[in-house]
């Protein structure tokens, strides 16, 4: 994963203890892993004395940052600005995300599946009663799903964060999740497949 300060409070050490992170054994699928260990850096970040930051992907790309950090000013109003997934809605994650276990799927059998599906790869947010509260609460999930040996996506646990804590996000527009070719302008360009239309090369970036 990518953390990005917002600029406007100059040079800014980040907390340090986001890098010593609690070993996790669990019979879930190694890559929910990964996925766990981003929530558990966001509540920790927002927990912490950090100015506004996004979280990025370690394979996106910000290829305007001039609007890339004006959005930065969405966060005084809005407690998380965050990007619709490619998929866009519950139902569609359902039916094609990767290796969801059916008690995953079970567990949010009673939400709309017209809900909107934001996506974990570009978030936006600040230290805040509301984002410690919305993504304890993701974490909280995630971590339940491994501990009962589940393949999960963490888009959904996001889903049922925001309904938990009735935390509602602002949607960035697609511009902020480019997956795919001839966005004008692409703020934030996902590599993977879409790189070269952008002359971006497909590698992921140094974790930090």
């Amino acid at each position: 994963i990518q953390l990005w300060l917002d600029p406007s409070f100059g040079k800014v050490d980040a907390d340090a203890e986001i890098k010593w992170l609690e070993p996790v054994t669990s019979s879930s699928p190694s890559y929910v892993i990964g996925w766990y260990y981003k929530t558990h850096v966001l509540r920790m970040l927002c927990e912490g004395r950090e100015p506004s930051f996004c979280l990025l992907d370690s394979y996106a790309r910000v290829l305007r940052p001039d609007l890339f950090n004006e959005t930065y000013h969405l966060l005084r109003k809005f407690p998380v600005c965050l990007a619709l997934d490619p998929r866009r809605t519950l139902a569609a994650e359902l039916q094609f995300g990767r290796g969801i276990s059916p008690e995953v799927t079970d567990d949010v059998k009673d939400i709309p599946r017209t809900f909107p599906l934001w996506n974990t790869g570009v978030i936006f947010t600040k230290p805040s009663e509301d984002s410690q509260r919305l993504f304890t609460e993701l974490e909280t999930i995630c971590r339940g799903y491994l501990d009962r040996g589940l393949a999960f996506r963490e888009q959904i646990g996001l889903v049922k964060a925001v309904l938990a804590t009735e935390i509602s996000p602002f949607t960035l527009p697609d511009n902020y999740n480019v997956r795919r070719p001839f966005v004008d302008p692409a703020i934030v360009l996902h590599t993977r497949r879409y790189g070269h239309f952008y002359g971006v090369p497909e590698v992921d970036t140094p974790v930090v």
